[in-house]
């Protein structure tokens, strides 16, 4: 029992060396420094758009700890969500694909024709409010 908690307590010092000083206060709650800025680049608001629906955004973050999974900086860390008509995604890592430097894509799939609006921002791990602005757009589908 003894080495189990001890390797549990190494893996865990090893994990939180690894982290910024940043990235460990958002775990705690209290970042050092505010989340980083989320910003929508595709669709525009107001563009028109086809199906599957794509949302182009940047996120100057390492996504691999700040989004749903086991290698969350913290389970009570901040994570992304991307919402589709006031439904919440948690995306995972491997959810997302990388488009260039900060930038990332993600599918909503196919989204039934008409008006939709897309959020993204960091949600808290307990109730998944916005923590910090919220980016929204709005789109027609055809």
């Amino acid at each position: 029992m003894a080495r189990k908690w001890f390797l549990t307590v190494a893996i865990a010092a090893v994990i939180a060396s690894s982290l910024t000083a940043t990235e460990r206060g958002w775990a705690q709650g209290h970042g050092a420094e505010p989340l980083p800025n989320l910003k929508i680049l595709l669709p525009a608001n107001g563009a028109t758009v086809g199906s599957p629906l794509i949302v182009v955004f940047e996120a100057p973050a390492d996504l691999s700890k700040m989004t749903m999974g086991a290698h969350m900086i913290e389970e009570t860390a901040p994570h992304l969500h991307i919402d589709l008509d006031k439904r919440v995604t948690m995306p995972t890592v491997k959810q997302l694909t990388k488009v260039g430097v900060n930038r990332y894509r993600f599918d909503f799939g196919r989204v039934k024709p008409g008006r939709h609006t897309i959020r993204v921002y960091w949600g808290d791990a307990k109730a998944h409010k916005p923590m910090g602005p919220v980016q929204v757009v709005t789109c027609v589908v055809k």
